[in-house]
């Protein structure tokens, strides 16, 4: 029966003195399952969502029922228009070359709700048998992500593959919770509390880190616990990296992020940017803060005043701010990366090839009043390194010393006239840093990447503890408010705190050494609050940069 047929189709099911009226998706579950007597167990009756305490009571179970069940049946409903044929191509696993099959299949993911929802991810990792049905058609759930996998070349530019296909339960089932609420945020769930409740399922006994469901808790409040449970056990801030710049206007968003402190991760919505401190599952790039987050203390003043205290040393101000990169590869990024290179340029030296090159891969208008820029000698070598967000070189030698390695090609990024030999045909990974963040310009004239919501005068901080260095804004009363995590070129790898490195050493801290500092600024304390509705201007501040070591603690 068609799908528009069928909307007002219900079935009354009594289970003792409960009468269950059913909704027209199970309405046609029932129907195919009506050959035999079965055993089933289906969310949405047996656990009475009204009730708080047992639908608490039950997600904290749900692990336990997939894992025991002998299947696990997905039903995503009647079929409708080209829903038979889709399933059947999925269930050959084929190689489509015909571009109108590849579209049958690709407008079946992006019409079917179930493989957006964050609570299935449970039902596909941990069910031993999982069938999915759609009309009279049953295919076993693992040609789903095969015939992705098979068909991802064909597929790329047309469609990201759903969260559901892109959820690898081997990998992420040895995954943080950090991690797996990082790599899920493109999930949905009707409640925003489940971002956090559907995944405790997906993780270990001793990774669950005391996360307890509880649906009386407010989600600020949930995301808040999680979030400081994170820090105590990782004994890290690398939290703080999922804290991104606010959706967009008309972005689906089911929490008023207003009553969260600026330092915990709004998890309820989907952001279009790259994570520095956790886009990374296998490599870890970035090493600006070391190890673990020394002395970090959470503090509570009012019902939604939540405080996070931490040390750490300001680098440097924001000064200029380039255009915001858009998310989407197109001539605007060309656009804007000209735009980025003007800020660093100066009117003594000649456009370079490097200047063309850009252009030209980037194929931004020619007629731009940018193009005409002329660019610094130096410009090459320390904006291109930025816009890829390239990570500090691991071992300390020149870059001349190492173009003879296996990194040569990455290493010939940043030297110069060696540039103008690379070909710039760059994927999307490679610039992903970039898009929608702007190109910062300290005041001591160090390049970065940056928030779009940075404006001048914010501080580019580095945070004991956290791998990214961060954006923070100074109020009025003397506490901050966290921006975002940032890319500041030299200092990825800890170069900002090899002043203080044998002191950091002595207290149980570890940073990479270095034979030179990026900074001598002295240690601080950052008290890290709640942002305002409206965020003020920030207060004019000029970064502490006293000599020597004579106040290791400000």
């Amino acid at each position: 029966m068609p799908r528009e047929h069928c909307k007002d189709c219900v079935s009354l099911i009594i289970c003792g003195t409960f009468a269950y009226l059913s909704g027209p998706n199970h309405y046609a579950l029932n129907v195919q399952l009506t050959l035999r007597h079965r055993l089933l167990w289906v969310d949405a009756i047996c656990i009475d969502q009204e009730n708080i305490e047992e639908r608490g009571q039950q997600v904290s179970m749900m692990d336990l029922i997939y894992q025991q069940a002998s299947r696990v049946l997905i039903h995503l409903g009647d079929a409708y228009g080209t829903t038979d044929a889709a399933m059947d191509i999925i269930a050959r696993r084929e190689i489509v070359q015909d571009l109108d099959k590849l579209m049958i299949v690709v407008e079946f993911f992006q019409t079917q709700p179930w493989f957006n929802r964050v609570w299935v991810l449970q039902e596909v990792a941990l069910a031993e048998v999982a069938l999915v049905i759609c009309g009279t058609q049953c295919v076993p759930w693992a040609c789903f992500p095969v015939w992705w996998a098979r068909n991802a070349v064909a597929l790329d530019g047309l469609a990201d593959p759903p969260p559901t296909l892109s959820y690898d339960p081997i990998v992420k089932k040895r995954a943080s919770l950090l991690h797996q609420l990082h790599n899920t945020r493109r999930s949905r769930a009707t409640d925003s509390r489940d971002k956090v409740y559907a995944l405790i399922g997906l993780l270990s006994k001793e990774d669950r880190i005391g996360i307890l469901v509880d649906y009386n808790m407010p989600v600020w409040a949930v995301y808040t616990h999680v979030t400081r449970a994170i820090i105590a056990r990782q004994s890290s801030l690398r939290v703080l990296s999922g804290v991104l710049d606010p959706p967009e206007p008309g972005s689906l968003v089911l929490l008023d992020s207003s009553k969260l402190p600026s330092w915990v991760p709004d998890w309820s919505y989907s952001p279009r940017l790259s994570s520095f401190g956790l886009s990374n599952d296998f490599l870890e790039p970035y090493d600006a803060g070391g190890s673990p987050a020394w002395s970090v203390r959470m503090e509570t003043s009012g019902p939604y005043e939540l405080t996070l205290d931490c040390l750490g040393i300001v680098y440097d101000t924001a000064e200029l701010l380039g255009d915001i990169c858009p998310v989407t590869l197109g001539e605007e990024v060309g656009t804007t990366f000209c735009q980025w290179a003007g800020l660093v340029s100066r009117p003594s030296m000649k456009a370079s090839k490097f200047q063309h090159r850009l252009l030209g891969s980037f194929k931004a208008p020619r007629n731009s009043k940018d193009s005409s820029r002329q660019f610094s000698e130096e410009a090459p070598k320390t904006l291109w390194p930025t816009i890829l967000a390239q990570p500090s070189f691991t071992i300390e030698l020149s870059p001349e010393d190492l173009t003879e390695t296996v990194l040569s090609e990455r290493i010939k990024l940043s030297l110069g006239p060696e540039i103008e030999h690379i070909a710039l045909e760059l994927p999307s990974e490679s610039i992903k840093f970039s898009l929608g963040r702007r190109l910062l310009v300290t005041k001591s004239g160090i390049l970065g990447l940056a928030p779009a919501s940075t404006v001048p005068g914010d501080l580019v901080v580095v945070l004991l503890g956290a791998p990214v260095p961060h954006i923070l804004r100074k109020q009025a009363d003397g506490d901050y408010i966290l921006v975002g995590e940032c890319y500041v070129h030299g200092i990825m790898g800890g170069e900002a705190l090899a002043h203080l490195h044998e002191y950091l050493s002595s207290v149980g801290h570890r940073s990479r050494p270095f034979r030179e500092s990026k900074s001598n600024a002295p240690l601080q304390r950052f008290r890290i609050g709640r942002a305002p509705a409206q965020w003020p201007a920030p207060i004019p501040l000029e970064p502490p940069f006293p000599s020597g070591r004579e106040s290791i603690l400000a």
